[in-house]
């Protein structure tokens, strides 16, 4: 993971080019970026509106993550470097543990090979390793929405973009919560159901 005076974590997906195009549109907002992390509360300072991807290629964001496990909240501010390599787009971040990231796209035989890296100026722990590893997950699983059809799929997706990454972490536990509260209410109710269309008919 040491490379020069950095160190360095990559991490690669394969992607249809639906799920690479949205990554590349969504690369574009470091704020929307954080927000898929299940252990990032992430509020704006100055940036774009909530939850909506926006294209800052001079701008610089600025606000606080509050992580829900393992570290004290961060005060960030990022900005946008021009490109290295064709394909390669790339943020810098200050007042995180991380220095900048990069996102590379190759494309393989009709699909896209997404590659991340995250540079830290010090060696990281594994907590932090473990946060940008659920990140990641996160993320390239909303990508692959992208990738399928569907009307379930494209529900999902409005559902995503427009409520749950526009939701603190906690909020997403709560709501997770009362759906299987409702999900067992549902089926307690079709077994009293039956149990009273059995006995009935006895």
């Amino acid at each position: 993971m040491t490379e020069g005076k950095g160190f360095f974590w990559s991490v690669a997906a394969l992607l249809r080019p639906a799920g690479a195009e949205k990554a590349a549109q969504v690369w574009k907002d470091p704020v929307a970026l954080l927000r898929f992390s299940p252990y990032w509360e992430v509020q704006v300072g100055e940036g774009p509106a909530p939850g909506r991807p926006a294209d800052l290629p001079s701008g610089r964001p600025t606000g606080r993550i509050v992580p829900y496990a393992d570290f004290e909240p961060w005060d960030f501010s990022a900005s946008s470097s021009e490109r290295g390599s064709e394909g390669e787009a790339v943020w810098t971040w200050e007042g995180v543990p991380w220095r900048r990231a990069w996102l590379r796209e190759e494309s393989r035989n009709g699909e896209t090979a997404l590659t991340i890296t995250v540079e830290f100026p010090e060696e990281p722990d594994a907590a932090l390793l473990l946060h940008w590893q659920t990140w990641f997950r996160s993320f390239r699983e909303y990508l692959r929405l992208y990738e399928r059809g569907g009307v379930w799929k494209r529900l999902w997706r409005v559902v995503m973009e427009r409520l749950w990454l526009t939701m603190t972490p906690s909020q997403r536990q709560q709501a997770v919560l009362i759906l299987k509260i409702t999900a067992l209410e549902f089926v307690l109710f079709l077994a009293a159901v039956v149990i009273f269309l059995i006995a009935w008919r006895d």
